[in-house]
């Protein structure tokens, strides 16, 4: 446990000062695609995991087919966070594996001048609870919401000495490190729970009978209109809602009984209907949890299935079927999941005693991989809000010893 004193003596008297993230900050370049004949891996917004905070993946690009934002190069120990829509937090820093390559200009690159700061030292100051108001206050846009390179460098962080930097930064890799093995303990504990479902729904030829999800569920389309949404009143569920098991109808955006009369119309969903997702994040599926309390609004579906329905759920979530809506997604840039696809989803139909055995099985399962309330993810969600606790007390330090 770290004492209240703690600071005080680690400082030893040494002096605090604060600075402006461009005056601990180096120029970087952009790549000239004009006098470069190479590959180059491209860090895209999306590259960026913001559960982990690594680059999770990227794509191959040259000359020939770099997209227009793809400029800035990037080195070892960079600090990277993205300035279009900033609130979420998507940062990370620069590894051996992708220094050199290029990333989006959507990203401020955050170079240290390490004889004043150490990388690692801006990484966690700018995952801070008082950057990020900092940057709530500070973007522009309300649909498209970002803040400017120059923006973020006015942000003044502490600089103490640079062996303080070092206990500091050593203390919070610590807490950083034991929440990225516990994330992947997850990770390789939900992998095996896809593999052992995908392996239980998977039925050789005679075994079953095949349907198409229109034979086996009653499927009703929503509404093709803008809501207008309420402080408060009934739910409504969007795409952005819909991200399997159980409905939380706690965040959903709320509507008015009026509003609420008229996206209900077609169908009222029931306790235990399945939703689907058809723009966007298209085929995620979810599980309505209780009668009468919602609607559904654009771009989904509800699926009122006539055999049981958490059988029908981990079917829909297979990797066959999500296979089978891969190929048959449709549009341009704004990928859409038509009505007539989803009806005609192949679904393996077993008897009763059979379908409820693996829901069985799979409810298990599922609890151990995916319980918000015990075992890994609570796990995660303690040492993650330990970490923010410890780094929002060290990187406070006293206004008397802020010299401006």
């Amino acid at each position: 446990m770290i004492m209240p004193n703690y600071m005080e003596k680690l400082l030893e008297g040494g002096r605090v000062e604060w600075k402006a993230l461009g005056d601990v900050t180096l120029p970087t370049s952009n790549i000239r695609w004009r006098d470069t004949k190479g590959t180059y891996r491209y860090i895209d917004l999306t590259s960026v995991s913001r559960e982990k905070n690594t680059i999770i993946e990227t794509t191959e690009i040259s000359a020939e087919n770099a997209p227009s934002r793809a400029k800035k190069l990037v080195v070892k120990n960079d600090v990277i966070f993205a300035t279009t829509r900033p609130t979420q937090q998507r940062l990370c820093m620069i590894t051996e594996e992708f220094s050199g390559e290029v990333a989006s200009t959507g990203y401020c690159i955050l170079r240290a001048k390490k004889d004043e700061v150490l990388p690692k030292w801006i990484y966690h100051c700018i995952t801070s609870s008082d950057f990020k108001n900092y940057v709530e206050e500070n973007q522009s846009g309300s649909a498209y919401p970002a803040i400017s390179d120059a923006k973020v460098k006015e942000f003044k962080i502490p600089t103490p000495p640079l062996k303080v930097q070092e206990e500091i930064v050593r203390i919070l890799d610590a807490f950083t490190d034991l929440t990225a093995e516990l994330i992947s303990e997850l990770t390789a504990r939900k992998k095996q729970y896809t593999y052992y479902r995908d392996k239980l729904l998977t039925f050789e030829d005679g075994e079953v009978e095949w349907k198409v999800l229109g034979e086996v569920a009653k499927i009703f389309d929503s509404l093709h209109q803008t809501p207008r949404y309420s402080d408060h009143g009934l739910s409504m569920i969007r795409v952005t809602d819909i991200k399997g098991g159980f409905l939380n109808l706690e965040d959903t955006l709320k509507v008015s009984d009026e509003v609420f009369s008229i996206f209900t119309k077609k169908y009222l969903p029931q306790k235990y209907d399945l939703v689907m997702s058809r723009v966007g994040s298209y085929g995620n599926v979810s599980i309505v949890p209780s009668d009468s309390a919602v609607c559904m609004g654009q771009n989904t579906v509800v699926i009122h299935p006539l055999v049981n329905g958490k059988y029908l759920y981990y079917i829909l979530l297979s990797n066959d079927v999500q296979s089978f809506i891969e190929r048959n997604v449709g549009g341009g840039s704004q990928k859409t999941l038509s009505l007539k696809s989803i009806k005609e989803i192949p679904i393996p139909i077993v008897n009763e005693t059979e379908q409820a055995r693996i829901v069985s099985l799979l409810d298990k399962f599922d609890a151990l991989a995916s319980s918000i309330t015990e075992g890994l993810p609570r796990e995660i969600e303690l040492r993650q809000k330990q970490y923010e606790y410890y780094r929002n007390m060290l990187l406070s330090f006293p206004k008397e010893e802020v010299e401006e």
